[in-house]
């Protein structure tokens, strides 16, 4: 889901911070006015919050907005299997994993140990059904 917003029109450097009722889905955005959310529960209300902050540490009051995701429609896709490193004259040159299968494209995040608020990278396979 993405959450995007109408940027500041203030002359001051604008950062945001964007949050999300869940475990590891709060980040500073920067000045960039969006923000992904990956991995959100089916048929579940959620409360995410925007506040900006300025070079100085200053911050707004945030927002909020309530928004419920749609309910999943039959079974969830397979989990993805084999997820191995990718060698390249000895050196870890990619992470690569068999996809998993579903009536409808699948994605798939892969997350870091350092950071759980972002993916390291999201694929889109068209992988039709068997």
């Amino acid at each position: 889901m993405r959450l995007a917003w109408t940027p500041s029109t203030s002359s001051n450097e604008v950062g945001y911070r964007v949050t999300l009722n869940v475990p590891h889905q709060a980040a500073d955005t920067g000045n960039r006015p969006n923000r992904l959310f990956f991995d959100l529960r089916p048929g579940t209300t959620f409360t995410a919050s925007l506040a900006t902050f300025d070079g100085r540490g200053n911050r707004a009051p945030a927002v909020t907005l309530t928004f419920t995701t749609l309910a999943r429609e039959g079974a969830p896709p397979t989990a993805p299997t084999n997820l191995r490193g990718v060698y390249v004259g000895g050196v870890l040159h990619s992470i690569a994993w068999d996809a998993s299968r579903h009536s409808l494209p699948v994605s798939s995040a892969l997350y870091s140990e350092i950071s759980v608020s972002e993916p390291l990278s999201v694929t889109i396979p068209t992988n039709p059904p068997r």
